[in-house]
């Protein structure tokens, strides 16, 4: 009797991959609940937030919000931030666009965030910077060996690599192999918003099969209310 329910194309495994997109589904429509619910109060969680409403299909309510924070007195890194999530959604903003070009290209960025959201807003924006791409690699040391930042230069080295065709290879394999030998035994990486970063870098890099327990452990973390973090909801950790 099960056998005559099966569809004639299914193959082993079909309904276990089904399960774990119907779990994952519901993960995150609780989750854009949430969002919905809770309206972000600072430019980060405007990005963040409209970001995955764009992504699963939520529509663009917070969009034009996200334009008036942006020409806000804002730090520079939350101005990359919030660039890059409307260049996800096809919007464009010439003025600003040249504001962190220059920003990038005269060398007055010294932390090493505000370089890689740089990057990572220009490779959005279809700006390809390989020589600052060279620079990070080069200058790669210890003091930056966070699962964090690792995680963000090798989503800065993906996104821009895709511009440029530049192989970042060698690197990007070393840093990923770097980043699984810190997982933890849940399978997290400390705190949330680092495991979402740490996971993000290593689907990109092609390494999603090897993060199965990260997953795992992410969906344990949610919260009741459907929101991830502390304090029953995190707009930033959630989004």
């Amino acid at each position: 009797m099960k056998n005559s329910l099966k569809s004639p194309s299914e193959k082993p495994g079909d309904c276990k991959i089904q399960a774990k997109e119907t779990k994952y589904n519901d993960a995150a429509s609780r989750g854009l609940d949430w969002l919905d619910e809770n309206p972000p109060v600072t430019l980060k969680e405007y990005a963040r937030s409209t970001t995955a409403s764009y992504l699963w299909d939520r529509g663009y309510t917070r969009t034009a919000t996200l334009i008036k924070e942006i020409h806000k007195p804002q730090s520079f890194r939350e101005i990359c931030r919030g660039v890059s999530a409307l260049a996800t959604m096809g919007i464009y903003y010439p003025a600003v666009t040249h504001y962190i070009k220059t920003k990038q290209k005269d060398g007055t960025l010294e932390d090493i965030y505000d370089r890689i959201y740089a990057l990572i807003a220009l490779a959005d924006l279809k700006v390809a910077c390989p020589g600052e791409c060279q620079k990070i690699i080069r200058a790669y040391n210890r003091t930056w060996e966070h699962p964090g930042t690792t995680a963000l230069i090798i989503i800065c080295l993906i996104k821009q690599s895709e511009l440029t065709g530049t192989d970042y290879t060698d690197f990007i394999r070393e840093k990923t192999d770097w980043l699984l030998s810190r997982m933890q035994e849940n399978g997290g990486w400390k705190f949330i918003a680092t495991s979402n970063l740490v996971m993000q870098a290593l689907i990109m890099a092609g390494r999603s099969g090897e993060i199965d327990k990260s997953i795992r452990w992410l969906l344990e973390k949610q919260n009741d209310n459907g929101s991830w973090g502390k304090n029953n909801g995190d707009i930033t950790a959630t989004a």
